[in-house]
């Protein structure tokens, strides 16, 4: 939803609100950590023979793959 001056959201009261969800995923871009609805998108649709991993498992696969390495499948 685009609003005043081009930029998305929602404006409540003169001032721009996000969800918390959307407030979650954007700390997690600006820290380096991946989405994991977008993460659950591509292996439905790229991989569909696969179970996307929990969410536990995801992002504690992340904090392991921390130290190095490379993080993406394809």
């Amino acid at each position: 939803m685009r609003t005043e001056g081009g930029r998305a959201g929602r404006r409540a009261g003169g001032k721009w609100c996000v969800s918390w969800r959307e407030l979650l995923a954007r700390v997690r871009q600006v820290a380096g950590m991946p989405d994991y609805e977008a993460y659950v998108a591509h292996v439905l649709a790229r991989h569909p023979d696969r179970a996307p991993l929990s969410e536990r498992e995801f992002f504690d696969g992340f904090v392991r793959s921390r130290s190095g390495g490379v993080t993406r499948c394809c």
